[in-house]
């Protein structure tokens, strides 16, 4: 008998392929943040089809090779995971609900060595992000953008996509992602080198501190006020919990609470201003937010009228319960209603355009309207059950990367249906050295 996590060095030529799927999914979720996503989509989402589906295979095998009572408990600690998966089941359609099964089930101490991990997958993803940037900075010195210029203007975008380097596809699709994506970079960066510090040259340490500040302008850079607070809040909390000593996941498990919380104040505040309706700046003579709503509307960029406008959706669809599905889905969802209320006030709604690309601005809402309250409370269950078998969290400063996210989930879309580098590699982290040991049949 031996302990399931000395299997990965069992079966080289299954730990390779192993290797090769964790590696390639997580290359290929970053790459659907980039220009690359939309010149080649579909190739990318297919590679993508085929290495979730070998995880999931590993994860099969893996499974049948622990005994009876490790398969027992291996389901009893995901219990959650597939109660969720069999209400997205039952109310969408199979392939939407294919990505969320293999962030919930297939990334698993089954699949997920924490060794390799930490030395190949999350060094290649710092790796990709720090060269993103420096291409991004690059293109801007070359053509002589102003930084206070917004970068994705569409003459910008244009001008990229003609010249960088001829290689359009490396730039991101959004700047916004620009200051999130290298935020949540730079965290598991210092968690990995609080890790091996004791052990790095000082030249290390130099390049390191380097890399730090390259990191910091970078966000800076882009803007993202969101990315910004949320890492200052973070360190904040890193430098207080070196005194204070609390167990990471108490931490990551209170500030969950704290951040959920604070939704459901938002949503009680918004139903208590149900009857003001809906924001339209083009048009104030149909706007009927009392003082403080256009106070806050404005203070939080708009995110406030988003957050409504998907409630007003979800109650007016009745899709509540079960969720509208999808992310796309809610946005046309949201579109017609938009149309819908704009023609009621006016007569006429011709040539109105809601623009609704925008996704909800923040990852618990969306999970609510995507979802319904039926699987936003079993994809809760289940996440508390991968945070509280997850051994990273325990361990150095991996808690603070978690942290990221929560935060970082009030104000954007994080923790997503959708393939998303920062969902895989958050994943990947949770279910790395779970606390759960099974034994492997003889």
């Amino acid at each position: 008998m031996e302990t399931l996590e000395n299997n990965f060095n069992k079966n080289r030529a299954l730990d390779m392929l192993n290797y090769f799927a964790l590696t390639s999914c997580a290359f290929l979720f970053i790459i659907t943040q980039t220009f690359l996503w939309k010149n080649i989509q579909q190739p990318i989402t297919n590679a993508e089809y085929v290495m979730v589906v070998l995880l999931t295979i590993i994860t099969f095998i893996r499974f049948f090779q622990l005994d009876k009572d490790g398969r027992i408990d291996w389901i009893k600690t995901r219990s959650f995971a597939f109660v969720y998966i069999l209400v997205r089941l039952a109310t969408v359609s199979p392939k939407a609900a294919f990505f969320e099964g293999m962030y919930l089930l297939a990334l698993s101490n089954l699949t997920v060595n924490t060794d390799f991990l930490k030395k190949v997958v999350l060094r290649l993803f710092i790796i990709y992000n720090f060269l993103l940037n420096a291409l991004v900075l690059a293109a801007h010195i070359y053509f002589g953008f102003n930084v206070d210029r917004p970068i994705y203007h569409l003459e910008v975008h244009q001008q990229i996509k003609r010249h960088i380097f001829a290689f359009p596809g490396v730039l991101y699709n959004n700047i916004n992602s620009m200051g999130v994506v290298t935020a949540f970079a730079l965290l598991v960066a210092l968690a990995l080198f609080f890790e091996n510090k004791d052990k790095m040259k000082s030249v290390y340490k130099v390049l390191f501190g380097l890399y730090v500040a390259f990191s910091a302008y970078c966000i800076y850079f882009s803007r993202s006020r969101s990315a910004a607070l949320t890492i200052i809040v973070c360190l904040a909390i890193l430098i207080v919990n070196e005194k204070l000593k609390i167990e990471g996941k108490k931490i990551v498990l209170t500030l969950l609470a704290v951040c959920v919380l604070f939704v459901f104040c938002a949503i009680g505040f918004i139903v208590a201003h149900w009857d003001t309706g809906m924001e339209y700046a083009d048009y104030p003579d149909y706007h009927h937010y009392t003082d403080l709503e256009t106070k806050i509307h404005s203070i939080s960029s708009s995110r406030y009228s988003i957050w409504k406008n998907s409630l007003y959706s979800a109650v007016e669809n009745e899709y509540l319960a079960f969720g509208v599905g999808s992310l796309g889905k809610e946005h046309t969802a949201r579109d017609k209603y938009k149309i819908k209320v704009f023609a009621e006030l006016t007569g006429n709604a011709d040539g109105y355009s809601p623009m609704t690309y925008a996704h909800p601005h923040n990852g618990y809402i969306t999970m609510l309207v995507c979802t319904g309250i039926v699987g936003t409370i079993a994809f809760a269950f289940a996440i508390r059950q991968k945070i509280k078998n997850s051994e990273l969290l325990d361990s150095g400063i991996w808690y603070i990367v978690v942290c990221y996210i929560v935060m970082l989930n009030e104000f954007e879309v994080v923790v997503t249906l959708h393939k998303r580098a920062i969902m895989f590699i958050l994943m990947a982290i949770l279910a790395a050295g779970s606390t759960v040991k099974y034994k492997q049949e003889d």
